[in-house]
């Protein structure tokens, strides 16, 4: 696939994430409800969600646009401090199809984010999921790597 990817920052302003808001968090349920996240997103989780991030301190996303200049996909995240005084990016979602077209326009944000990232000397990329083999194929398909030094942990509040 030779796509032409067409990006679009997001703003700090919610209603450009997609187009607005309503598309963003349609596209959202449909997507993560489907293999293999299997989610249980309704609409109203999905736009809190979405919305949250977008408002968050450090907030960066991009929207990808097809080729008739719909979207079809973004990525948003925001930066974290590190001890050393580094930064991390935090890739709170990425919302493309699952299928080869969806991963192609995935991996061209995720190369364009990439790019946009090591200007600001940001150099690793993080993302956390839930999820079985499925969604570890997902990401090593977009050459995400499992952190060796890394520990997820939960604690259940009653």
């Amino acid at each position: 696939y030779n796509f032409p990817i067409v990006m679009r920052i997001c703003s700090d302003s919610w209603q450009q994430l997609p187009v607005d808001e309503k598309n963003a968090a349609t596209m959202f349920v449909g997507i993560a409800n489907a293999e293999p996240w299997n989610g249980k997103w309704t609409y109203s989780s999905a736009y809190a969600r979405l919305f949250t991030i977008a408002k968050s301190i450090g907030f960066t996303g991009f929207i990808t646009m097809d080729n008739n200049g719909l979207p079809c996909g973004f990525v948003m995240g925001n930066t974290k401090n590190r001890d050393d005084g580094g930064l991390d990016f935090v890739l709170c979602e990425i919302c493309y199809q699952n299928n080869d077209a969806g991963l192609v326009y995935a991996q061209k944000t995720l190369d364009y984010l990439s790019a946009q990232l090591a200007m600001r000397h940001i150099v690793r990329m993080l993302y956390v999921e839930q999820g079985g083999s499925g969604v570890s194929r997902y990401f090593a398909m977009l050459n995400f790597s499992k952190m060796e030094d890394v520990i997820a942990v939960e604690k259940r509040i009653n």
